[in-house]
């Protein structure tokens, strides 16, 4: 937000400010090879809260700087006196103000999970102070209902109590926790868990640190202060901590892949794995995997995680009877089913799906063999043909590692 002071008028109807200002660059283009604007987003146009288009006329105009400092009914008023309007629009438009800026009544609003209060507002006609964090998460929250915004003081008000129950909520649970509670280091970590799953884990784990970074670009001023009043955190938000996010792209991979696997033995989400093995090939993947076992265990729906080194996998360390995958040549992951399958119908399936893609590898061999293949086939169904063939082909490895397995 910012004021008009210093500015020259260029159209009256655009003086006033929603948003940041937009910089602006003098760039001559010769050759059109270099652009340095992609994409231009527009914000929704904001109307007043009955939908109707900001008017000095309708004297229904709502400054910015007014919601986030707050102003009294006189004051509104006085806005009004102070401009071009006739006594009859004037009656009208001040007749408005009255309905939109109702006396409130004095109250408390009470905090979850606290016995604290903070006012719910004044006794003053006019808009409550929220400040620019409420505004800018108003703003945001109206966005996603369309291209037109009619704002609504008293909701940018709600969110002012929200953005207060944060802050609130964190120095509440913070004082709960104590000062020798110690956070998982590398599980709070975790950015994208209930996408890696696809199923809410609630239940599972607390992230304590993520919703405020989820909130940064809306309520930047509520987002870092209580930031910086999480106890585990030395540095100042925002942080970047390139191997924590690698290692957790590697391990969200192993678990998809682990799951991933449970559809094919028709093993539903309360059927429990006896042991999954992961066996990886360095130190640090062994490090990041034996890190994050129970989780693992929680979320590949196994009472047991063993995670190896190749270096050390012996014939006796992975018992027969498991399915077999093999992830980025990193990692390779086997999971006992012993005694929760049948082995032999498994074996079967196996074979009769071996077989199915053998004669489809078979067949897409047979078209490219054909002399006029390269003239009549377009390009884009040789090139669909050739991955088709490489994935069946990669499905085959799969398969024939599982039937070994079962056979074992």
């Amino acid at each position: 937000m910012c004021e008009t002071i210093g500015f020259s008028d260029w159209c009256i109807l655009r003086q006033l400010w929603w948003g940041h200002r937009i910089p602006a660059y003098f760039v001559a283009v010769t050759d059109g090879k270099i652009f340095i604007v992609f994409q231009v987003y527009l914000h929704a146009m904001i109307r007043d809260a009955h939908g109707r288009k900001m008017s000095k006329s309708l004297g229904n105009v709502i400054d910015p700087l007014d919601v986030i400092r707050g102003v009294t009914l006189a004051e509104l008023n006085h806005q009004l006196t102070a401009g071009n309007l006739d006594a009859k629009e004037l009656a009208i438009a001040q007749a408005s103000q009255v309905s939109d800026y109702p006396k409130l009544r004095r109250g408390y609003q009470p905090l979850a999970l606290l016995t604290s209060y903070i006012p719910l507002c004044t006794s003053n006609q006019g808009i409550v102070e929220c400040g620019t964090d409420a505004l800018r998460f108003a703003l945001l929250a109206y966005t996603s209902q369309g291209r037109d915004i009619s704002l609504d003081v008293l909701r940018v008000q709600d969110y002012r109590f929200f953005c207060n129950k944060i802050w609130q909520a964190v120095r509440f649970t913070l004082m709960q926790l104590g000062s020798e509670y110690k956070a998982r280091p590398f599980a709070d970590y975790w950015l994208s868990l209930s996408e890696a799953v696809g199923i809410p884990i609630n239940p599972y784990t607390c992230l304590f640190n993520i919703p405020p970074r989820f909130m940064i670009s809306g309520s930047t001023i509520c987002v870092t202060s209580t930031w910086n009043l999480l106890s585990q955190q030395s540095h100042q938000y925002p942080f970047n901590v390139e191997q924590v996010e690698a290692d957790v792209a590697f391990a969200v991979n192993v678990i998809r892949k682990v799951r991933s696997l449970r559809p094919d033995y028709e093993l539903t989400n309360k059927t429990k794995t006896d042991v999954v093995y992961a066996s990886v090939g360095s130190e640090d993947d062994h490090r990041c995997l034996t890190l994050l076992i129970p989780l693992t265990e929680t979320l590949a729906s196994s009472n047991k995680v063993e995670v190896l080194l190749h270096s050390t996998v012996t014939p006796e360390s992975i018992p027969s009877g498991c399915a077999h995958v093999t992830i980025l040549s990193r990692c390779s992951v086997d999971i006992g089913l012993q005694g929760i399958i049948n082995v032999e119908r498994e074996l079967v399936k196996l074979v009769g799906k071996k077989e199915k893609n053998e004669a489809l590898v078979a067949e897409l061999l047979q078209q490219e063999g054909r002399p006029d293949y390269e003239e009549k086939v377009p390009l884009p169904v040789r090139v669909a043909n050739t991955e088709k063939k490489e994935a069946l082909l990669v499905e085959m490895k799969s398969i024939e590692a599982a039937i070994a397995a079962f056979s074992g």
